[in-house]
């Protein structure tokens, strides 16, 4: 796919693409896009990704089962599994 996105943008200077993906997808966009790409990494902000989990939990049809214990047990879990770039 990334090579024939390559050709693609060759073919098409007037053409922009915006891609996304984790960590490990860098190296693959760097080898087929290198000359064609700009590669900006970001890092997430822990507390606006639990603020995200919480407003997502206020939101949930299930709200009632969801006590204040287990809205933090979810909360950290997830903030523990965040990955650092």
């Amino acid at each position: 796919m990334l090579d024939s996105l390559r050709q693609i943008l060759e073919k098409s200077t007037n053409t922009r693409v915006f891609l996304t993906g984790r960590q490990h997808i860098k190296s693959e966009v760097e080898r087929h896009l290198s000359t064609r790409a700009t590669i900006l990494s970001l890092k997430p902000i822990n507390d606006d990704i639990v603020g995200y989990i919480r407003m997502s939990l206020s939101k949930d049809r299930f709200r009632d089962a969801i006590d204040a214990g287990l809205e933090a047990e979810i909360i950290k879990s997830i903030a523990e599994n965040i990955p650092e770039t």
